[in-house]
């Protein structure tokens, strides 16, 4: 994987395992106020739409050298935009659970894969259309970062239940 590929999807990456830490450890709990709760459920809060684009902002400001010749500013822009991508491309899936009565961080019933597909791979397809205005990527490129996206998903979740830290797949 080129750098670019790892600029792009390893801030936004470990932002979301750190994200996981702050909700797990219960940190910043005056900032998880939900965001929209009727439309989007408890669970999409200001704690998330602030610390995810921030922290990819700054992990990406971090892995500044890895585009060639990018000064750490506009690194770090880029991780803000990539990391509100990875929240915002989430909310059409929650709005739609809420919409079949499905309860926060649950699934629908009858649609049980559906969910499963788009909950795995929602946030990495915003992920992949910021880089790909971003970065103007070709769509060859653009489909490297969505299916690497995907598998860093689903690969760190399999771990994360097997080791006992997320309770479903």
């Amino acid at each position: 994987m080129t750098p670019l590929y790892l600029f792009i999807l390893l801030p936004v990456t470990l932002a979301g395992i750190l994200h996981m830490l702050v909700v797990r450890k219960k940190l910043a709990e005056g900032l998880a106020v939900p965001v929209a709760p009727r439309i989007l459920g408890r669970n999409k809060t200001w704690r998330g739409m602030l610390f995810m684009p921030l922290c990819t902002a700054l992990l990406s400001v971090l892995f500044s050298g890895l585009p060639e010749g990018q000064p750490a500013w506009e690194s770090g822009l880029s991780g803000w935009w990539t990391g509100m991508a990875y929240v915002l491309a989430e909310w059409p899936n929650s709005w739609l659970k809420r919409r079949l009565g499905a309860a926060e961080g649950e699934r629908p019933q009858g649609y049980t894969w559906g969910f499963i597909v788009v909950d795995k791979t929602d946030s990495a397809l915003g992920v992949s259309w910021a880089a790909w205005y971003l970065y103007g990527l070709s769509f060859g490129q653009w489909a490297v970062v969505f299916i690497a996206g995907v598998g860093l998903h689903v690969a760190l979740s399999l771990l994360l239940v097997r080791l006992g830290i997320k309770r479903s797949f």
